[in-house]
């Protein structure tokens, strides 16, 4: 990648970050897994989500699991996607949700 295409990139997700649209939080290994964490929003379906990413040692990620706020409800909900996940890393993951998650 040319020093142009990276400056380009990096200004990309500077903005992204800046404007809300996600950011990276959580970055942890624990036993086998590397667990990651994306703040996303979906305006149309009224809700933001702090999603929880694992990372197996051969380089494939899987979405696993996430805490979304519903504007309808105006509460959290916590949802999981086939796989198991630790206590330790869901309770992590609630704390920041609550702490990442904008409640109007």
């Amino acid at each position: 990648m040319s020093a142009m295409g990276i400056f380009h990139h990096l200004t990309v997700l500077e903005y992204a970050d800046r404007c809300g649209l996600y950011s990276n939080s959580m970055d942890r290994q624990y036993s086998i897994y590397r667990y990651s964490t994306r703040l996303v929003h979906d305006n149309k379906e009224g809700n933001s989500a702090l999603e929880l990413h694992m990372t197996r040692k051969d380089g494939t990620v899987d979405r696993v699991a996430r805490v979304v706020f519903w504007d309808a409800y105006g509460d959290f909900f916590f949802e999981t996607f086939g796989h198991q996940v630790p206590v330790k890393i869901a309770e992590e993951l609630m704390i920041e949700a609550k702490e990442t998650i904008k409640v109007r």
